[in-house]
């Protein structure tokens, strides 16, 4: 025999042995493959059961853990009615979309933060936050089940019977979105005051006057009102744009000039407040007397002039306040310019604490803002709260309901005429 029949007798046998093992591995893997199916049916025999049973958390853990969200949304129906709740404790199975932030302006849906604060406190060593309960878990299971199949009006029902309206505003965007209605999606987005969200969705849309309009929202929510005016005198509105200017004007304590252009803007109590306040700048009794007469607020003329005495008095410190809080501005602007000394940063602690009306960002403690602005200006209606504060008037009625009902503001007049006053 030579050499190179010897060679190829000798890798036969070799290639036989291989294909033996891959014969035997792809054995092994299909029975692999066999044997996890058989495991699965053995799991859905046993959730069957447990159904049968009356087992429905137990039935209902399993059919998460199976992939099957549509059964775990009905056991878990079925065992809030019976009054069974989780057994152990598993992460919920939340859609994707709902674990991220979805817009400009939106947040995760609440689960997951509570999530994420849940975990945080077992890593500090703190007990950990109820299981949610068998309720939850089901309308979960069913908003990832609706969402997977592109339900979103469905969706939203179930984020809606969690109380979670943000992840509801999300879904009937998207179904918007995916049914061809860019336009429809940004007039829900900029009635719920996305504007940012909605600017860009008009843009998709290509309505460039949408774009404009939601940005000359966004600058008035975030207090640039020179650039909302601009924004508004672009888009033909005047009167919206007069009124930003006045906005700006009763911010910076520039009351007369406020006054004139709400006058001019067509918004009467926005005018009479800041002409009441122009006269209290300059110590006016008669001019305020003339205000009260002028705007037809005689009804008021008691809770706000009074005693003259007492209201000059009062004038004397509004003054004095009025003047420490432009000084404070200044000594800010001059340190934002030149870099922040000791001083600069003692004058801007001050202008926080005392400054003028009108802060660009909402304030966390929506009471505690409200408290100070009707300290500071008392008669302030409940737009004029709004405007002082920089939060939308949504968001100070209810809070000026509580702080009256509360006993720590008092109101005047009825209807839109109603003013509040410090209840001391």
């Amino acid at each position: 025999m030579t050499r190179a029949a010897r060679c190829a007798a000798a890798r036969t046998p070799r290639k036989r042995q291989d294909g033996g093992k891959r014969r035997r591995a792809a054995g092994n893997s299909s029975g692999s493959i066999k044997h996890a199916g058989r495991a699965d049916e053995g799991q859905r025999c046993a959730t069957r059961r447990d159904l049968a049973d009356g087992r429905f958390s137990r039935a209902a853990e399993a059919l998460e853990e199976l992939g099957d969200l549509a059964g775990a949304a009905d056991a878990w129906a079925r065992a809030e009615a019976a009054g069974q709740q989780p057994l152990t404790s598993r992460p919920l199975p939340l859609p994707a979309a709902a674990q991220r932030t979805w817009s400009e302006g939106g947040k995760p849906a609440r689960l997951a933060r509570a999530a994420a604060s849940r975990q945080g406190r077992r890593n500090r060593g703190r007990p950990s936050a109820e299981i949610p309960g068998a309720r939850v878990r089901g309308l979960v299971c069913a908003a990832r089940v609706a969402e997977d199949s592109g339900r979103f009006e469905d969706a939203a029902s179930a984020w809606k019977s969690l109380g979670d309206a943000e992840q509801a505003l999300r879904c009937r965007v998207a179904r918007l979105e995916h049914a061809g209605d860019l336009a429809g999606a940004a007039r829900l987005l900029e009635s719920k005051e996305r504007y940012e969200a909605a600017a860009a969705l008009w843009a998709r849309a290509g309505d460039a006057a949408g774009t404009a309009r939601c940005q000359a929202l966004l600058d008035e929510k975030r207090g640039r009102f020179p650039e909302a005016a601009e924004a508004w005198e672009a888009l033909g509105e005047p009167a919206r744009a007069t009124r930003c200017r006045a906005t700006h004007c009763f911010r910076a304590g520039e009351y007369a000039e406020a006054a004139r252009g709400y006058d001019a803007a067509g918004e009467p109590s926005m005018a009479f407040t800041a002409r009441l306040l122009a006269a209290k700048l300059e110590g006016d009794y008669e001019a305020a007397e003339k205000a009260v007469n002028d705007y037809g607020m005689r009804h008021l003329y008691r809770d706000l002039l009074g005693n003259r005495q007492k209201w000059l008095a009062q004038a004397r410190a509004f003054a004095a306040d009025h003047a420490r809080a432009r000084s404070a501005t200044i000594r800010r602007r001059g340190a934002a310019s030149g870099g922040p000394g000791p001083k600069a940063r003692a004058g801007a602690g001050a202008s926080a604490r005392e400054g003028l009306p009108g802060k660009a960002a909402e304030p966390a403690d929506v009471s505690g803002a409200i408290l100070d602005a009707v300290r500071r200006f008392p008669g302030l209606t409940c737009q004029g709260v709004a405007h002082v504060t920089a939060i939308a008037t949504d968001r100070v009625k209810p809070h000026l309901a509580a702080l009256t009902e509360s006993g720590q503001l008092r109101k005047v007049g009825r209807t839109r005429g109603t003013r509040y006053h410090p209840a001391s």
